[in-house]
């Protein structure tokens, strides 16, 4: 079992004092406005942390390109890059990461439903195009139906996180540890709890050694 915790804050040196150098870590730099220098000691504090920046209204697409180049190369463990990210600064994000030995996550979220197993699995075969180390897929599942469409990707890809926010986004995320997903986001605290469903590191790993039969 591999959990990663998702952290975010606006002042460097909290986000320092909060990143855990045992476990992997997410770091959500759309929560924040650091300078190029603050990103890079970001990264050179921690080699487990993931490098992510969501689309926001409060920043343009060249800033949040930049701020992962500087991520990756600073060593971040992985670089998470949206699949709506345009075409060449994709290829190039993945270019720089595979020069810096960092690995690749492409992601895809959709909050508003979750589409039938054709249509996941047609944005799946988009994400492996790029010959990502993980695919993600992020998706609002509020019903069972949701929920089986967006689990039965698991049966047909390998090193994929498929996770649900919404009302069974919780049961996804156990159906995941079943499944041996790369790895949960989770947090330890909860004010770094970002989306309905989430579940945090302690009963995720009491979980996991249940599943040990531990």
């Amino acid at each position: 079992m591999k959990l990663c915790l998702v952290i975010y804050e606006k002042k460097l040196d909290a986000l320092l004092r909060n990143i855990d150098l045992n476990m992997l870590t997410e770091v959500r730099l759309d929560f924040s406005n650091f300078k190029d220098q603050e990103i890079a000691i970001i990264f050179r504090h921690s080699k487990n942390l993931i490098a992510t920046f969501r689309e926001n209204n409060r920043t343009t697409n060249e800033q949040r390109i930049q701020s992962l180049k500087v991520a990756i190369q600073n060593g971040a463990a992985y670089v998470d890059i949206d699949l709506d990210t345009p075409k060449k600064d994709k290829e190039e994000l993945l270019e720089l990461a595979k020069k810096h030995h960092c690995k690749t996550i492409i992601s895809h979220h959709n909050y508003i439903e979750t589409p039938d197993i054709k249509e996941l699995s047609k944005i799946c075969k988009q994400i492996q195009s790029y010959s990502p180390d993980i695919m993600k897929i992020i998706t609002k599942t509020d019903s069972v139906n949701d929920l089986k469409n967006l689990m039965a990707l698991y049966a047909f890809f390998d090193d994929i996180i498929a996770l649900g926010i919404g009302n069974l986004g919780g049961i996804s995320r156990v159906i995941a540890l079943a499944y041996n997903a790369p790895f949960i986001f989770t947090f330890s605290k909860t004010k770094y709890k970002l989306a309905n469903g989430q579940i945090s590191q302690k009963i995720l790993e009491k979980l996991g050694r249940i599943f040990k039969g531990v």
